[in-house]
C-alpha cells in the first residue's frame, strides 16, 4: 500500500491489518524521502522500488500472489 505525498507507510497500519485478517497478504512501505526511507524523493526511481517490493511480496512463498494488495 502506498501512501500519500508528505505521509508515512503507518498511515496504512490499522486497513492493512484489516486486510490481512481477511486473507490479503499486504506490504506497506515509505516511498523514497518519506518516513522511515531515507534518500531524495525521486519520483522515477518510486516507480521502480514500487514494482520491486510487489515482487518480493509475490515472490513470498507464504503469500498467495492472488490475495495480494
Amino acid at each position: 500500500m502506498l501512501h500519500m505525498l508528505d505521509r508515512q507507510r503507518g498511515d496504512w497500519d490499522t486497513l492493512a491489518r484489516t486486510m490481512q485478517a481477511a486473507g490479503y497478504g499486504v506490504l506497506t512501505i515509505d516511498l523514497r524521502g518519506h518516513g522511515a526511507s531515507g534518500g531524495d524523493r525521486e519520483w522515477l526511481k518510486m516507480v521502480d522500488d514500487t514494482a520491486d517490493a510487489y515482487a518480493w511480496l509475490a515472490n513470498r512463498p507464504e503469500i498467495d500472489p492472488r490475495a495480494s494488495v
